[in-house]
């Protein structure tokens, strides 16, 4: 009596088949991905350049000017850091020439292409 070997495993069709389809699956997940991991930073520099905001709200009821420059000013000046090492922040003061008006800008290390921009006045 013969017996008939059963061969276990796939075949080389069925392993390609499966590749393809995992291909197909990460070149549309990646860049979804990508997208929504910028849009977080987006809102992590909106919601800084909102707090910024009220400490130059603050600063104008004790002083009747704003502060401006850069990081390192605005920290002895208001107290602020981002708390975060990929955001850059620039107050510009006083656009309009008697100091009532500035200007917020919060940019992401990760999308230079889209700062955050706030521009205020009295």
């Amino acid at each position: 009596m013969k017996y008939k070997i059963k061969a276990n495993g796939f075949t080389f069709l069925e392993i390609m088949v499966t590749i393809a389809i995992i291909g197909i699956l990460a070149a549309i997940a990646v860049p979804a991905y990508s997208e929504y991991i910028k849009q977080t930073h987006l809102n992590s520099a909106e919601q800084k350049a909102e707090h910024l905001q009220m400490l130059l709200q603050d600063y104008w009821e004790d002083n009747e000017t704003y502060a401006s420059g850069n990081d390192a000013t605005l920290k002895t000046t208001l107290g602020w850091h981002s708390g975060d090492n990929y955001i850059t922040s620039l107050v510009e003061a006083g656009g309009d020439g008697i100091g009532t008006s500035f200007k917020i800008t919060i940019t992401h290390s990760e999308i230079t292409d889209r700062p955050v921009i706030i521009n205020y006045a009295r």
